[in-house]
């Protein structure tokens, strides 16, 4: 893992991390790292697994609203 964010910042993408504990060595590796702030890897991976969830239903509803203007701006055409 730490492999591939150090090759992400070679080509200058923007590395976003999800983590527990205190971020461990990733949290330097990214650009934005979400830290679930716990020694619990029950509840670490359970907050992952929510914090996932809401981030691809954000990134779904986007796209589903992109599509929806684009099919609309070509109807219109």
């Amino acid at each position: 893992m730490l492999n591939g964010l150090q090759v992400a910042r070679e080509v200058e993408a923007y590395n976003i991390g999800l983590t527990g504990y205190q971020g461990g060595k990733m949290k330097a590796s990214c650009d934005l790292c979400v830290v679930v702030p716990s020694e619990n890897m029950q509840v670490i991976e359970d907050l992952h697994l929510s914090i996932s969830h809401c981030v691809f239903s954000v990134v779904r509803n986007q796209i589903s609203q992109l599509a929806s203007a684009a099919l609309a701006h070509a109807c219109d055409s």
